[in-house]
């Protein structure tokens, strides 16, 4: 998957798999070529935008062949795995989006967590990107790409430890709209509220077809190494959780999100509590000058998993991260789960300068740096996990930390301001000068450090004597708890107030006589 940004200069409409046409036997493709120009389009195509050096159009779907036909030109216009999107027949968008609190606070500190994330091992993954890139192709049609989830598999029940009395169970899944198979890790929690890791299984040669060499070894052999790492540590250190974990490895991301989104689909309609989705893809290109930064992007993500991800990072990774945006629709894996109403978190390479030799086969091990930053992605998602799904050896430690957290003094140099009317109010906040943007959310209690629902974000502050004034309009109901934080631009919290509304309804005036 690689990105660059497109100025746009002409947009027609927005692709949306809800679009009543075109739709064809197997539903429609949103794809990309280098022009408007009638060659290479699919039968019916609709222009949706026309930028420079590319046109988007939506077509309806009647043959698999057709899909593959549309991915290698969408991949070899732009060379974004957000360049084309399969919507099978009857795909439809969450209309809301759920929210689960992370099982344990972010602003806890656990020494132990210190001392786990040591145990990350470059060889490790090494070993598993030269078993994945010793295959020709990972292309979902190719012979040895159809076969490659039975690689993973293997590779992963050679890092379970049986002696544990429960461990991993492995699965391969099979999927109606590619003959590839989606890999699935799943360790039991206490509850069926789920955390799910994941990557991608499939690579593709944009320029020499099925049969082109694929090696894949950033885009997605990095990612499936990383979840590899993940386990290995996992199994090695006994460690269990309140929540229960899954690890993904999805069939034909490269066609259009094909095998992550059947799984996201069916979980949705089985009703399935999904508490948070981390995707890995591409980790393990760097140039000198990103020395292995972590890049958190903003599309298709929750605002509150990428925060709580910003705070994990800085207090036991260091300050090596920054945000990013990716241009138009391109994405991965985790905006499947985002469409299905699923809180989702991408940490990614530089958007803006990541690596050339994708989608060729020239993405080989021999076009990486240290691993710097592809090790800071592990020990991110062993963080992720620890909070997101509670790790169970921290329980004794929580309730002594919580305490600390709940006496740590936090500036209060915030003025706030609510007007209106029930259900409808503007909430003004004035903040010292160096906070670049607030952050609302509701919560269960001060002493709670988590959201119950997600994050709202304001950035566009006005100065007003000497200090910023944010303003939006919400909506409250009556005995609802907020937490209102300020924060720098270097996402430092710099004043924190709570909120809570008690509607009252005032007693009617009598009218004279009565």
């Amino acid at each position: 998957m690689r990105f660059f940004l497109l100025p746009v200069l002409l947009l027609l409409t927005g692709a949306s798999p809800e679009r009543s046409s075109p739709v064809g036997t197997l539903g429609s493709v949103r794809y990309t070529l280098g022009s408007a120009s009638s060659a290479n389009q699919s039968p019916d195509s609709e222009l949706l935008s026309l930028s420079a050096g590319a046109a988007e159009f939506l077509a309806p779907l009647n043959s698999f062949s057709e899909l593959d036909r549309l991915a290698f030109l969408s991949h070899s216009a732009t060379n974004l795995c957000g360049s084309i999107d399969y919507f099978p027949l009857g795909y439809t968008l969450a209309e809301t989006q759920t929210h689960a609190p992370s099982y344990l606070s972010t602003e806890l500190y656990f020494p132990a967590l210190s001392s786990l994330i040591t145990a990350v091992d470059l060889d490790q993954m090494n070993q598993t990107l030269a078993t994945l890139t010793a295959l020709p192709s990972r292309f979902h049609r190719h012979s040895t790409g159809q076969n490659a989830g039975a690689a993973v598999k293997q590779i992963w029940a050679s890092k379970l430890n049986t002696t544990l009395p429960s461990t991993f169970s492995l699965a391969e899944i099979t999927h109606v709209s590619t003959p590839q198979k989606s890999v699935v890790a799943t360790l039991p929690g206490d509850s069926e509220e789920t955390v799910i890791l994941g990557s991608h299984l499939d690579t593709i040669n944009s320029e020499e077809g099925i049969e082109g060499l694929s090696p894949g070894a950033d885009d997605d052999g990095s990612g499936v190494a990383i979840l590899t790492e993940i386990l290995r540590i996992v199994e090695a250190n006994g460690l269990r959780f309140h929540r229960r974990i899954e690890l993904h490895v999805y069939a034909a991301e490269e066609i259009g999100l094909v095998g992550s989104r059947e799984l996201a689909v069916q979980y949705k309609r089985e009703g399935k509590a999904i508490a948070g989705m981390l995707q890995f893809d591409m980790a393990y290109y760097s140039q000198p000058a990103d020395l292995g930064r972590l890049f958190f992007l903003e599309n298709y993500t929750s605002l509150d998993l990428t925060r709580n991800a910003i705070r994990l990072t800085k207090r036991y990774i260091g300050d090596v991260y920054d945000r990013g945006v990716l241009p138009l629709f391109a994405a991965s894996d985790h905006r499947s789960w985002w469409e299905q109403g699923y809180p989702a978190l991408f940490p990614f390479e530089n958007p803006t300068a990541d690596n050339p030799s994708i989608h060729t086969a020239k993405d080989t091990i021999l076009q990486f740096d240290d691993g710097l930053r592809m090790k800071r992605m592990v020990q991110l998602g062993l963080l992720f996990l620890s909070y997101q799904a509670g790790l169970k050896t921290l329980d004794a430690e929580a309730p002594a930390e919580v305490e600390k957290l709940r006496t740590t003094k936090v500036a209060k140099d915030l003025f706030l301001n609510l007007e209106g009317a029930r259900d409808s109010y503007t909430l003004s906040a004035s903040t010292p000068a160096t906070a670049a943007y607030l952050e609302i959310c509701r919560i269960e209690n001060a002493g709670d450090f988590r959201c119950l629902g997600p994050r709202l974000k304001l950035t566009k502050g006005v100065s007003l004597s000497g200090r910023n004034v944010f303003a939006a309009k919400l909506s409250f109901a009556g005995g609802e708890k907020y937490r209102v934080e300020a924060f720098d631009a270097s996402d430092t919290l710099i004043a924190r107030r709570h909120i809570s509304l008690e509607i009252k309804d005032l007693p009617r005036a009598q009218p004279a006589g009565e």
